[in-house]
């Protein structure tokens, strides 16, 4: 589990209803369980702890054929599958659950699993409830974007200790969002994100 000096709760929002807090809660707890259980039986997850050096590779011809066995089951399932085959490509990242979307269009997200020089981390079922608040990103659509603002509000910095580190969000599903990082310089980091991105777009599109 990841330490507890990351899991500093963030500043809530504005108070639910107490029914429908309950309702989220329920459906964030059973998609939790569903996340352990699916990372557990992944057989292309390296579940020892984190090597103190880690270096991300470039070849994804493994990821083509990874992610054509995908399970042909719920898009939840599918998700979490295709998030950790990220592990190996970036340094760190987080996994989105959507929690609902604002007026203002700006779209609440919860997270749900993070990964670290290969490793995945499930988060415990009470950390489920904090909020990270997003501009709303279209299907599919790719964006750059702080990886220090970011992780500062998750209380994960952590996860991306590089100053030289770039960040990007991946709308994979409307439920459903990547935040990857990379300390790959340009311009070999434009052709990667490329290569990925075109390969998960391809795939989702399949589906």
């Amino acid at each position: 589990m990841i330490s507890a000096s990351w899991l500093i709760k963030l500043k809530t929002m504005e108070k639910i209803p107490e029914k429908l807090t309950q309702f989220v809660r329920r459906r964030l707890n059973s998609w939790q369980k569903g996340l352990e259980i699916v990372l557990e039986q992944d057989p292309n997850l390296d579940h020892k702890k984190p090597v103190s050096i880690f270096e991300a590779t470039t070849d994804v011809l493994h990821l083509e054929e990874t992610l054509r066995f995908l399970p042909n089951s719920n898009t939840s399932d599918r998700m979490i599958h295709m998030f950790s085959r990220m592990t190996s490509y970036f340094e760190s990242g987080v996994l989105l659950y959507k929690h609902s979307t604002e007026v203002s269009q700006q779209e609440i997200w919860s997270p749900g699993a993070v990964f670290f020089k290969g490793q995945y981390y499930p988060l415990a079922p009470e950390h489920l409830q904090l909020r990270l608040q997003l501009p709303a990103l279209n299907f599919l659509e790719l964006r750059k974007t702080s990886p220090y603002a970011i992780l500062q509000q998750l209380h994960l910095t952590e996860i991306s200790d590089s100053a030289d580190a770039s960040a990007f969000a991946f709308k994979a599903d409307m439920d459903f969002l990547f935040l990857v990082f990379s300390e790959l310089p340009e311009p070999w980091l434009r052709t990667h994100i490329e290569n990925i991105f075109n390969i998960l777009k391809e795939t989702i599109s399949r589906s």
